[in-house]
């Protein structure tokens, strides 16, 4: 079982120190993409701009911004009044 053991462990390896850091990079960066759009939109009376959208967010659809900005507008909704 050693041959077995050993290639295990080399896989286990190449995720933790190859695959696992690419993914918490690529979750902190959606992270960080959402909490950005998140902000945008209060700061702009609960949609996303024009400008902002040409110039951040162009890779999303017209259909995908606009079920965001209705979770955003909802969760803004659903906070308790301070």
């Amino acid at each position: 079982m050693t041959a077995q053991v050993e290639s295990m462990f080399a896989f286990i390896e190449q995720t933790i120190e190859t695959e696992l850091i690419e993914e918490l990079s690529f979750i902190a960066s959606d992270d960080r993409d959402l909490d950005l759009f998140i902000r945008l939109c209060l700061q702009n009376s609960g949609s996303l701009s024009k400008a902002k959208r040409d110039s951040t967010f162009m890779i999303l659809r017209d259909d995908e911004v606009e079920r965001l900005e209705r979770c955003v507008a909802d969760g803004y909704r659903a906070l308790p009044p301070l």
